[in-house]
């Protein structure tokens, strides 16, 4: 899985992309350029709202693995997946649920992959 680490790629998509949200997950979707990066990439985000450095440690955790369980990076997409702070309460079922469903409302993931 490649993690977007560069602040400017951040900052691009911020920018450029679009939000989905869920109460235990956000998540912002921009479509990459399949020539430089194939397979997309993916960026954790736990803002300090989240909680303490444990806590957003903890769901930075959380996110990556909800994100391997669905199946990110998609190719053709640059994913940021942002805590919230319920993120930090919910069980990683629910979690996988939550990003599972906020892939298909933004039309980046069907039915037939889940």
């Amino acid at each position: 899985m490649y993690v977007i680490k560069s602040k400017q790629e951040i900052e691009s998509i911020f920018k450029n992309g679009r939000w989905y949200n869920h109460p235990f997950i956000n998540v912002l979707v921009n479509q990459s350029d399949t020539q430089r990066d194939p397979l997309g990439r993916v960026a954790f985000i736990a803002g300090k709202k989240t909680g303490m450095a444990y806590q957003r440690n903890r769901s930075k955790r959380m996110l990556r693995q909800a994100a391997f369980e669905t199946g990110l990076p998609i190719p053709g997409y640059d994913i940021i997946l942002v805590a919230t702070p319920k993120t930090k309460e919910v069980s990683l079922e629910k979690l996988h649920e939550a990003l599972e469903k906020v892939l298909l409302r933004a039309h980046i993931k069907n039915e037939k992959h889940r």
